[in-house]
């Protein structure tokens, strides 16, 4: 009876314990889940004034916080293993993208075009890594 009260405390333990690193490996840090909803917030506030009926210019404003935060990705999320090699040439896209929009986007016509390239570029990324 002893025996198997121990073996339920260390079975419930180890449970405990499992479900603490498994959340832990899951949730990431503050930085990399600020730096996505950053990113999530310039493209939805670029979108809305592109997409708005009385679309006057271009949102300059988010797609300079898009650069800014774009060259943020490659040292916030280092993949491990072999995939780091991928995981650079879509953060390096992705910077190269964003660096060109607020001068490239000039009024709504071609801002869509810049934010339909960060969007690609988003994509894939988030297609292969998440």
């Amino acid at each position: 009876m002893r025996a198997l009260l121990w073996i339920l405390l260390g079975l419930v333990i180890g449970a405990f314990a499992a479900i603490s690193v498994a959340n832990a490996l899951q949730a990431g840090s503050a930085v990399h889940k600020g730096v996505m909803h950053l990113m999530k917030y310039h493209v939805g506030e670029a979108r809305k004034v592109l997409t708005a009926d009385s679309c006057k210019a271009a949102p300059t404003g988010h797609f300079e916080a898009l650069a800014i935060l774009s060259r943020d990705i490659s040292p916030v999320y280092q993949p491990i293993g072999e995939r780091d090699e991928l995981f650079g040439q879509y953060a390096e896209k992705l910077v190269s993208v964003t660096a060109s929009a607020p001068g490239a986007a000039q009024d709504c016509a071609t801002g869509k075009e810049q934010l339909g390239l960060i969007n690609e570029r988003c994509s894939a990324c988030h297609r292969d890594f998440k």
